[in-house]
């Protein structure tokens, strides 16, 4: 019983490995060769299932924040949530298949280079902090951009649009 769970695990892994490669691959190539067309949903109509998945990769993908732009001079404005401000169908040009999903999202946050804060109310008095922030540092948004697969399983960052602070 053993080595037939093991042999299982082992092919759907390797199985699931073979379609992450598959859809990163093919998504590469096709940006690369500007081979793809771009066409906008309206959000208002989107399923409410498919906004979760999305909303859900979304969340997944700003993780990745922690060791980028949030290690210089931006922080996520307390209490705020990663948004969805687009989502766009990504279509193969040559075979006019709808290949992936593009979404670009956002959280609010604080450019804390333009202000005084005091970096010990961090542990210490969050609250303080949190006020401190929003009275004196330029409010914006991190905005990235991410490609995600029909099936909502896999996903990519936009390389053409990586995490960015706006005013």
């Amino acid at each position: 019983m053993r080595l037939f769970s093991f042999i299982l695990f082992t092919v759907f892994s390797f199985n699931a490995l073979a379609a992450q490669d598959s859809f990163v691959a093919n998504i590469y190539d096709i940006l690369g060769k500007q081979q793809y067309t771009l066409q906008e949903m309206d959000l208002r109509i989107i399923p409410a299932d498919m906004q979760a998945k999305i909303l859900q990769k979304a969340v997944e993908a700003s993780y990745i924040w922690a060791d980028t732009i949030l290690e210089g001079s931006y922080s996520l404005a307390p209490g705020s949530k990663i948004q969805i401000n687009s989502v766009e169908k990504t279509f193969d040009k040559k075979t006019k298949k709808l290949i992936a999903y593009r979404v670009v999202y956002q959280q609010a946050a604080f450019d804390t280079s333009t202000c005084e804060l005091d970096w010990d109310l961090v542990d210490s008095n969050e609250e303080a902090f949190n006020e401190s922030m929003s009275e004196h540092c330029i409010p914006g948004v991190i905005e990235a951009a991410m490609f995600v697969s029909l099936d909502f399983k896999l996903d990519i960052r936009d390389d053409n649009s990586i995490e960015e602070f706006h005013e």
